[in-house]
C-alpha cells in the first residue's frame, strides 16, 4: 500500500488467494459463536491487497490421534468419523482443488501401511529421508499424457518431499507438465520441497 490519495495498491493485478480453515467445531457452531466475524478480518485485508479469497472450511476435525487415552465429553468420535475414519488436511484440499477446478482426483497409494499418529508418522518420515528410500507404490497413473495441469497436494515431512512423492516421480515422466505445488506443513511452509533437487523429473517451467 502507498501513502497516497485513495492508497493505492503496490501489487499490479490480482492474484489468487484462498483461506483454508480446520475447526473442531461443527458448521452451526461456528456461525452461532461469530466464527466468520474473526476470519472475515482476514479475509478484508486479503481482499483489499490481492482480490476476495476463496473459501474453505473443514469442519469438527479430531483433536486427538486415539480418542480413548482422552476423557473428552464436549466431542464425540463416532460423529468426526467418516467413512474409513480420519481424512487428513490432504484429502480435504485435494478434494476442493479437485471440485473447483473440475479435474480429477488420483492418491498416491504405497504397500507400506503407515501409522496415524503425529509422532509416529513423523518418526516414520524421518527414518525413510535418512535412508533416502523409494516406497512400493500400489496405485497407478495410467493417462498421465491427457492431463497438461497437474496439482501435487502433499505434506513437508522435515522440509522434504514425502519419499514416496520420489517413487511417483521415478515413475514418470512430467516433461512439459504444469506442476502446481500444495504443501500442508506444520508451519515450515514448503521449506525445500520446492527446489530443484526435490522434483528431478520437472521440466524447468513447471
Amino acid at each position: 500500500m502507498q501513502y497516497k490519495h485513495g492508497y493505492p495498491n503496490l501489487v499490479q493485478k490480482k492474484i489468487l488467494t484462498a483461506c483454508i480453515y480446520t475447526m473442531n467445531v461443527k458448521e452451526e457452531e461456528m456461525l452461532r459463536d461469530n466464527y466468520r466475524e474473526y476470519m472475515g478480518l482476514f479475509e478484508m485485508f486479503l481482499e483489499n491487497y490481492f482480490q476476495k479469497p476463496m473459501l474453505l472450511c473443514s469442519f469438527n476435525t479430531y483433536q486427538f490421534d486415539d480418542y480413548d487415552k482422552y476423557v473428552c465429553e464436549v466431542f464425540s468420535k463416532d460423529e468426526k468419523a467418516d467413512g474409513d475414519g480420519l481424512r487428513s488436511d490432504e484429502q480435504v484440499l485435494a478434494e476442493w482443488i479437485a471440485e473447483e477446478t473440475k479435474g480429477d482426483l488420483f492418491a498416491i497409494r504405497t504397500a507400506r501401511k503407515y501409522p496415524t499418529g503425529y509422532d509416529d508418522i513423523l518418526e516414520a518420515g524421518k527414518q525413510e529421508k535418512m535412508e533416502d528410500a523409494r516406497p512400493i507404490l500400489t496405485s497407478r497413473l495410467e493417462n498421465l499424457p491427457d492431463y497438461r495441469t497437474i496439482y501435487f497436494v502433499y505434506p513437508n515431512w522435515w522440509g522434504d518431499l514425502p519419499m514416496p512423492v520420489y517413487s511417483f516421480f521415478d515413475e514418470y515422466d512430467f516433461s512439459g507438465k504444469k506442476i502446481i505445488a500444495v504443501v500442508i506443513s506444520g508451519g515450515g511452509g514448503f521449506a525445500g520441497t520446492s527446489s530443484p533437487e526435490c522434483r528431478p523429473t520437472l521440466s524447468h517451467e513447471s
